[in-house]
């Protein structure tokens, strides 16, 4: 057999808990007898952030680093001024870790990482050392239930003149609306959307699609303070055409996997949001019109409280009239559509 050492751990679940302990052993595989001075083993996780920005002819490089823990233990040592000889075989030594409480959720974005690894050293006089790194998942939770405001329903409507092509003819309205139960949702945890849209116009609205953006925000310490935005797409889902002079209500539903949920509340250097977004595409030259909800995605759902649309929402009572097209609102994909009513006008 080929001398190597490798990491064994007792129990591998596909995630680790902070403060969980971490138990194993180092196993050393050697075909021959070898002379060694020590085997350490070394537990480390930490937040990286690095991006580079063009200034004139040059780059700049801006990043920052953030440790959650980092020690270093020795399984066998020799004796000052001396050497340990192992026998060949196998030769097993075990170890346990226990984590910090206060970690955040394993990432690896192009422009920032947090990785937790155990690595292993066999440290061999003259020779080549013998190395083994194992990286863990961590994955910390996250009770909505001990958040604020996110167990509060969400609703708005906006409304869009179209012109129509034909001056001959007066400008009618698109009506959209939106509703969520709440704005905290659980990973795997269905997100019901009802949508109304009363389309009083000539044209057809050709869809409605439904976004969940991750958006990231990554900060840098050098060599000054600067952050970097990035953001992506995590589930999506659409309905069907609307035609001219009809309306719709109907509920959508989309579920966020569980290893797309980030919890980056103990990280200075790495943050992350979500956002709903929810789209009425118009065909061209038309603009689309867009109704964006915050919401928080965390691992613990809310108790007590039915996520679930009764049905698609009413036409809203009154409906102000956007300025413009977009309106933000401050503060795997799977589609199901529950209820559905059409009316011709």
């Amino acid at each position: 057999m080929q001398s190597s050492v490798k990491i064994v751990l007792n129990d591998n679940p596909s995630a680790f808990c902070p403060g969980q302990t971490v138990t194993g052993r180092v196993e050393c595989m050697f075909a021959s007898e070898k002379t060694i001075r020590a085997i350490r083993i070394k537990f480390r996780g930490a937040a990286k952030t690095r991006w580079s920005v063009k200034i004139g002819k040059h780059h700049m490089a801006f990043w920052a680093e953030e440790i959650y823990f980092d020690q270093e233990y020795t399984l066998v040592e020799a004796d000052r001024d001396d050497h340990v000889r192992l026998s060949a075989g196998i030769h097993a030594y075990p170890f346990s870790y226990t984590l910090p409480q206060a970690l955040p959720t394993s990432c690896n974005q192009i422009h920032g990482k947090i990785k937790y690894k155990i690595k292993v050293i066999v440290d061999r006089p003259l020779k080549t050392n013998f190395k083994d790194k194992l990286h863990l998942h961590i994955m910390p939770s996250l009770d909505l239930n001990i958040l604020r405001n996110v167990q509060e329903p969400f609703s708005y409507s906006v409304q869009e003149s179209i012109t129509p092509s034909c001056l001959c003819f007066k400008s009618d309205f698109v009506t959209f609306a939106i509703f969520l139960p709440v704005t905290g949702y659980a990973a795997g945890q269905e997100i019901n959307v009802g949508c109304y849209v009363q389309n009083m116009t000539n044209v057809n609205v050709k869809r409605v699609q439904y976004k969940v953006i991750r958006a990231f925000e990554f900060i840098s310490h050098h060599p000054h303070e600067r952050s970097k935005l990035s953001e992506n797409t995590i589930a999506s889902c659409k309905t069907d055409a609307i035609g001219a002079h009809s309306e719709k209500s109907w509920t959508s539903t989309l579920v966020v996997p569980l290893d797309l949920v980030l919890n980056f509340f103990n990280c200075s250097i790495i943050d992350v949001e979500y956002r709903l977004e929810v789209k009425v595409i118009m065909p061209f030259p038309h603009a689309d019109l867009k109704i964006t909800c915050p919401i928080i995605l965390g691992t613990v759902p809310l108790l007590g409280l039915d996520t679930n649309m009764l049905g698609p929402p009413r036409q809203p009572d009154t409906i102000p009239t956007a300025p413009s097209v977009e309106e933000d609102i401050p503060g795997s994909s799977h589609t199901t559509i529950h209820v559905e009513e059409v009316r011709k006008l």
